[in-house]
């Protein structure tokens, strides 16, 4: 089944969940589908190359591969911190 969603970035290790965990409820109010696995958190700063996140490399393969319909960030700063690297993540 493909993802109706990922996420991506939390500040710190550990903390995770409370990004994943606000996003959930966003989608799941929104009855949109995120099937087991199909969420991914990063840790690190947002000022971070979107190269050098590994899990954003998986949200890539996936939206490539067709895989997810949709993206949900709590901001455009969640995928890439610099309007150059925005533009070339959202094509």
């Amino acid at each position: 089944m493909p993802c109706d969603r990922a996420d991506a970035v939390a500040p710190l290790r550990g903390v995770e969940h409370l990004v994943l965990d606000d996003l959930a409820a966003y989608a799941d109010d929104r009855g949109w589908v995120d099937p087991a696995g199909c969420a991914v958190a990063d840790a690190g700063p947002l000022d971070q190359a979107p190269s050098a996140r590994a899990g954003w490399q998986r949200v890539r393969a996936a939206a490539t591969g067709r895989l997810v319909h949709g993206v949900v960030v709590p901001s455009f700063a969640h995928v890439a911190y610099g309007a150059g690297d925005w533009d070339g993540e959202r094509a």
